[in-house]
């Protein structure tokens, strides 16, 4: 079992071998082959709604993540709720937008941050120094099985 801690807030993720299993089938992408370490991985985040293909049946490994898709792989993960009726407003993020509510979570609960401009910069790409540096809001603790 692995707890999860985030604002306080505690969520349990379980593992089970046989929904891992289901779940390679399930969502198995055409364009995984060179990423075989990856397979199971992608699997069971695909099953838990944490990440989502590109395309029917395509993954796009390669491809960067936006930082509007790095909210939302957070938002998922840890199941974050608020109280939607006071929004942070950012100037490049539209109610429209398929990343409206989940930028607007993420930024409520401090776990990603607009510019000095006002802008969260939903399609610039996530460095990958900016994605490690979110360790000091999410604390992950292993707890054995009980």
């Amino acid at each position: 079992m692995i707890k999860v801690v985030l604002n306080d807030k505690v969520n349990y993720v379980l593992y089970e071998d046989t929904q891992l299993n289901t779940a390679i089938e399930m969502f198995k992408y055409d364009d995984l082959d060179a990423y075989k370490w990856a397979q199971e991985s992608i699997a069971e985040l695909s099953m838990k709604n944490i990440v989502k293909g590109t395309a029917n049946k395509k993954f796009s490994p390669s491809d960067n993540v936006t930082r509007a898709e790095f909210a939302a792989m957070l938002v998922r993960a840890f199941d974050i709720t608020i109280d939607e009726s006071n929004p942070v407003v950012f100037g490049d993020v539209s109610i429209e937008d398929w990343f409206y509510d989940v930028v607007n979570i993420a930024a409520s609960v401090g776990l990603l941050k607009g510019d000095e401009n006002g802008n969260f910069n939903p399609t610039i790409k996530m460095l990958q120094r900016l994605a490690a540096g979110m360790n000091r809001h999410i604390e992950l603790k292993f707890v054995p099985n009980t």
